[in-house]
């Protein structure tokens, strides 16, 4: 719910350089991307594109999809729905197989997002938004800062409480 509090506790871990925390290495290799997906939720691309570049140059052996994510978020949020939906084809069976249900969600609700924009496949769109629901924290956390999202969600899902903008 508090990305920006999320956020700032999240780059002051990073910035710790011997923090045990940092250190430990599913934080350390899963923090500039989680950092990252912050940003980019909050709309701040710039910041999102400079911490997904830094996490990349990083290896990153336990989700190797997760700089994927970030992106595809970017590109939906630029309104690069071809760019999204094909990052998201790509890595699907990986999102499925090491998701939480609740985070798949959100991510279905932003492919549906992208296919409604390139006007494609609708049966698919609605599939995508009545596989989220009910709706769930993560979706919370997806469409607060994310405008054009909530009115998308608001006409395909018109009965689901989302926050207010």
């Amino acid at each position: 719910g508090d990305l920006e509090g999320a956020l700032a506790l999240e780059c002051h871990v990073q910035s710790q350089r011997r923090s045990s925390l940092r250190q430990h290495v599913v934080i350390g290799e899963s923090l500039p991307f989680r950092i990252a997906r912050h940003y980019a939720l909050l709309g701040e691309r710039d910041a999102a594109e400079r911490w997904l570049a830094f996490a990349r140059k990083r290896r990153n052996f336990l989700q190797p999809h997760s700089g994927d994510v970030v992106e595809a978020m970017l590109r939906a949020r630029e309104g690069r729905f071809g760019d999204a939906v094909a990052i998201y084809e790509r890595i699907w069976t990986q999102l499925e197989n090491g998701t939480t249900a609740d985070s798949m969600k959100a991510h279905r609700l932003i492919h549906a997002l992208c296919l409604a924009g390139l006007r494609r496949d609708d049966k698919k769109v609605e599939q995508l938004v009545a596989g989220a629901l009910p709706f769930g924290y993560e979706v919370v956390a997806v469409v607060a800062q994310w405008p054009e999202l909530r009115a998308f969600l608001h006409e395909r899902a018109p009965g689901e409480p989302l926050p207010d903008a």
